[in-house]
């Protein structure tokens, strides 16, 4: 396995991802969970065990409802994505190349302006209720929504 990213809401519910790769934890034993998805994922975050999110530097984003991923098209506003994160299920953030911010509220993907065309590389929580955008020369953008 190459791992290149890692999730875990509690001890027995952490996910892993890769070339190739999606892995789940139940606190006893890993097994795939690559059901259909076979490019795998780069990064990967959840809000809960039926509520799971993966990005791939090529493909849609996916999403895992407790059972089985399905895809999201993000077309025509696609660009490579690198991480995924959200404070909730209705709240979902992803960003990738070219200052890519896309934002999920429950039912769509929409594109944010980040006003920068550099790599993004990670998103988060910024503590009190909005987000931070990190990326290539040492970008951090902030979003308060």
């Amino acid at each position: 396995w190459s791992i290149d990213d890692v999730w875990g809401a509690s001890p027995d519910d952490v996910w892993a991802v890769g070339a190739g790769v999606i892995v789940h934890w139940d606190g006893t034993a890993w097994s795939s969970r690559l059901g259909g998805v076979a490019a795998g994922a780069d990064a990967i975050w959840s809000s809960g065990p039926d509520d799971v999110w993966a990005v791939d530097y090529g493909s849609d984003v996916l999403h895992w409802d407790g059972s089985s991923w399905s895809s999201i098209p993000i077309l025509p506003i696609w660009r490579e994505l690198t991480a995924v994160w959200g404070p909730g299920a209705t709240d979902v953030w992803a960003v990738g190349f070219s200052g890519m911010i896309l934002h999920w509220d429950g039912s769509s993907w929409s594109k944010v302006r980040s006003g920068t065309t550099t790599g993004l590389f990670g998103v988060g929580s910024d503590g009190s209720g909005g987000v931070r955008v990190v990326g290539e020369g040492g970008a951090v953008l902030h979003h308060r929504p």
